[in-house]
Protein backbone atom coordinates (compact mmCIF):
# COMPACT_ATOMS: atom_id res chain seq x y z
CA UNK A 1 0.00 0.00 0.00
CA UNK A 2 2.77 2.43 1.01
CA UNK A 3 4.88 1.34 -1.92
CA UNK A 4 1.97 1.88 -4.31
CA UNK A 5 1.46 5.38 -2.90
CA UNK A 6 5.14 6.18 -3.37
CA UNK A 7 5.05 4.92 -6.95
CA UNK A 8 1.98 7.04 -7.66
CA UNK A 9 3.66 10.10 -6.13
CA UNK A 10 6.81 9.50 -8.22
CA UNK A 11 4.71 9.14 -11.38
CA UNK A 12 2.90 12.40 -10.56
CA UNK A 13 6.24 14.18 -10.06
CA UNK A 14 7.53 12.88 -13.41
CA UNK A 15 4.34 14.03 -15.14
CA UNK A 16 4.60 17.51 -13.61
CA UNK A 17 8.27 17.80 -14.51
CA UNK A 18 7.58 16.67 -18.10
CA UNK A 19 4.65 19.06 -18.45
CA UNK A 20 6.35 22.05 -16.84
CA UNK A 21 9.80 21.65 -18.39
CA UNK A 22 8.87 20.61 -21.93
CA UNK A 23 10.60 22.48 -24.77
CA UNK A 24 7.20 23.07 -26.41
CA UNK A 25 4.08 24.76 -25.14
CA UNK A 26 1.51 22.39 -23.67
CA UNK A 27 -2.01 23.27 -22.61
CA UNK A 28 -5.07 21.36 -21.52
CA UNK A 29 -8.31 22.77 -22.95
CA UNK A 30 -11.92 22.13 -22.01
CA UNK A 31 -14.61 21.43 -24.63
CA UNK A 32 -15.13 25.18 -25.20
CA UNK A 33 -11.41 25.78 -25.77
CA UNK A 34 -10.65 27.38 -22.37
CA UNK A 35 -7.22 26.77 -20.90
CA UNK A 36 -7.46 24.46 -17.91
CA UNK A 37 -3.71 24.22 -17.47
CA UNK A 38 -0.72 25.80 -19.21
CA UNK A 39 2.96 24.97 -18.98
CA UNK A 40 5.73 27.54 -18.59
CA UNK A 41 6.86 27.31 -22.22
CA UNK A 42 3.49 28.44 -23.63
CA UNK A 43 3.47 31.26 -21.07
CA UNK A 44 6.94 32.30 -22.25
CA UNK A 45 5.95 32.09 -25.93
CA UNK A 46 2.84 34.24 -25.39
CA UNK A 47 4.30 36.54 -22.72
CA UNK A 48 1.66 35.81 -20.07
CA UNK A 49 1.82 34.51 -16.53
CA UNK A 50 -0.02 31.21 -15.97
CA UNK A 51 -2.77 32.87 -13.98
CA UNK A 52 -3.41 35.26 -16.87
CA UNK A 53 -3.85 32.40 -19.35
CA UNK A 54 -5.60 29.70 -17.37
CA UNK A 55 -9.37 30.05 -17.56
CA UNK A 56 -9.22 32.11 -20.77
CA UNK A 57 -10.24 30.83 -24.15
CA UNK A 58 -7.25 29.98 -26.34
CA UNK A 59 -9.17 31.84 -29.03
CA UNK A 60 -8.65 35.10 -27.08
CA UNK A 61 -4.94 35.03 -27.88
CA UNK A 62 -5.47 34.14 -31.53
CA UNK A 63 -4.80 36.77 -34.18
CA UNK A 64 -8.09 38.41 -35.28
CA UNK A 65 -7.52 37.36 -38.91
CA UNK A 66 -7.12 33.69 -37.89
CA UNK A 67 -10.27 33.30 -35.78
CA UNK A 68 -12.08 30.74 -37.92
CA UNK A 69 -13.13 27.42 -36.41
CA UNK A 70 -11.94 26.57 -32.92
CA UNK A 71 -14.72 24.51 -31.34
CA UNK A 72 -15.57 22.48 -34.47
CA UNK A 73 -12.20 20.65 -34.51
CA UNK A 74 -12.58 20.06 -30.76
CA UNK A 75 -16.02 18.53 -31.37
CA UNK A 76 -14.57 16.23 -34.06
CA UNK A 77 -11.79 15.20 -31.69
CA UNK A 78 -14.25 14.62 -28.83
CA UNK A 79 -16.48 12.41 -30.97
CA UNK A 80 -13.55 10.38 -32.24
CA UNK A 81 -14.29 11.43 -35.82
CA UNK A 82 -10.75 12.82 -35.93
CA UNK A 83 -7.80 11.56 -33.84
CA UNK A 84 -5.47 14.56 -34.14
CA UNK A 85 -5.87 18.12 -35.35
CA UNK A 86 -2.92 20.07 -36.73
CA UNK A 87 -3.02 23.80 -37.38
CA UNK A 88 -0.59 26.62 -37.95
CA UNK A 89 -1.98 30.03 -37.00
CA UNK A 90 -0.98 33.44 -35.81
CA UNK A 91 -1.47 34.35 -32.18
CA UNK A 92 -0.92 37.58 -30.30
CA UNK A 93 1.53 37.88 -27.46
CA UNK A 94 0.56 39.94 -24.45
CA UNK A 95 2.59 42.85 -25.89
CA UNK A 96 0.56 42.67 -29.14
CA UNK A 97 3.32 41.19 -31.31
CA UNK A 98 2.52 38.27 -33.59
CA UNK A 99 3.73 34.72 -33.02
CA UNK A 100 3.06 31.78 -35.33
CA UNK A 101 2.18 28.55 -33.52
CA UNK A 102 2.11 25.07 -35.02
CA UNK A 103 -0.43 23.28 -32.80
CA UNK A 104 -1.23 19.60 -32.52
CA UNK A 105 -4.35 18.78 -30.52
CA UNK A 106 -5.77 15.46 -29.33
CA UNK A 107 -8.66 14.49 -27.06
CA UNK A 108 -7.98 12.85 -23.69
CA UNK A 109 -10.25 11.36 -21.04
CA UNK A 110 -9.55 10.58 -17.41
CA UNK A 111 -12.35 8.02 -17.55
CA UNK A 112 -14.98 6.90 -20.09
CA UNK A 113 -17.71 8.65 -18.08
CA UNK A 114 -15.91 12.01 -17.96
CA UNK A 115 -16.19 14.53 -20.79
CA UNK A 116 -12.96 14.85 -22.72
CA UNK A 117 -10.36 17.52 -22.31
CA UNK A 118 -7.86 18.34 -24.99
CA UNK A 119 -4.09 18.32 -25.01
CA UNK A 120 -2.63 20.98 -27.27
CA UNK A 121 1.10 21.02 -28.02
CA UNK A 122 2.35 24.29 -29.52
CA UNK A 123 5.65 25.06 -31.19
CA UNK A 124 6.76 28.59 -32.03
CA UNK A 125 7.38 28.58 -35.80
CA UNK A 126 7.56 32.37 -36.21
CA UNK A 127 11.14 32.43 -37.49
CA UNK A 128 10.44 29.75 -40.11
CA UNK A 129 7.32 31.59 -41.28
CA UNK A 130 9.28 34.86 -41.49
CA UNK A 131 12.03 33.15 -43.51
CA UNK A 132 9.43 31.71 -45.90
CA UNK A 133 7.89 35.17 -46.34
CA UNK A 134 11.32 36.72 -47.04
CA UNK A 135 12.08 33.97 -49.58
CA UNK A 136 8.75 34.58 -51.37
CA UNK A 137 9.47 38.32 -51.45
CA UNK A 138 13.01 37.74 -52.78
CA UNK A 139 11.68 35.35 -55.45
CA UNK A 140 9.13 37.94 -56.54
CA UNK A 141 11.83 40.62 -56.84
CA UNK A 142 14.08 38.19 -58.74
CA UNK A 143 11.30 37.24 -61.16
CA UNK A 144 10.05 40.79 -61.74
CA UNK A 145 13.42 42.53 -62.09
CA UNK A 146 14.00 44.25 -65.45
CA UNK A 147 17.69 43.40 -65.13
CA UNK A 148 18.91 40.03 -66.33
CA UNK A 149 19.78 38.06 -63.21
CA UNK A 150 21.61 34.76 -62.90
CA UNK A 151 22.24 32.63 -59.82
CA UNK A 152 25.32 30.44 -60.10
CA UNK A 153 26.92 27.80 -57.97
CA UNK A 154 30.49 28.09 -56.69
CA UNK A 155 31.62 26.12 -59.76
CA UNK A 156 30.12 28.74 -62.11
CA UNK A 157 27.21 26.55 -63.19
CA UNK A 158 23.91 28.34 -63.66
CA UNK A 159 21.29 27.40 -61.07
CA UNK A 160 18.56 29.89 -61.90
CA UNK A 161 17.77 32.72 -64.34
CA UNK A 162 15.03 35.31 -64.36
CA UNK A 163 12.68 36.18 -67.25
CA UNK A 164 14.64 39.36 -68.04
CA UNK A 165 17.78 37.23 -68.62
CA UNK A 166 15.81 35.15 -71.13
CA UNK A 167 14.51 38.28 -72.86
CA UNK A 168 18.01 39.78 -73.11
CA UNK A 169 19.98 36.65 -74.09
CA UNK A 170 17.38 34.42 -75.71
CA UNK A 171 18.40 31.52 -73.45
CA UNK A 172 15.45 29.66 -71.97
CA UNK A 173 15.81 28.28 -68.46
CA UNK A 174 16.06 24.69 -69.71
CA UNK A 175 18.97 25.68 -71.97
CA UNK A 176 20.87 27.70 -69.38
CA UNK A 177 20.47 25.85 -66.08
CA UNK A 178 23.36 23.48 -65.43
CA UNK A 179 25.66 25.10 -67.98
CA UNK A 180 28.72 27.07 -66.99
CA UNK A 181 28.23 30.82 -67.21
CA UNK A 182 31.52 31.21 -69.14
CA UNK A 183 30.29 28.90 -71.88
CA UNK A 184 27.26 31.04 -72.77
CA UNK A 185 27.99 33.14 -75.86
Amino acid sequence: QVRQGQALQAAEQRFRATFDQAAVGIVHLDAEGRLLRANQRICDILGYQRGELEGRSFREVRHPDDQEGETEPLARLASGEQAISRTERRHLRKDGSVVWLACTTAAARDSPQEPPYFILVAEDVTERRNQERRLREAAAVFASSQEGLVVTGLDGSIRMINPAFTAITGYEEAEAVGRNMRLLN
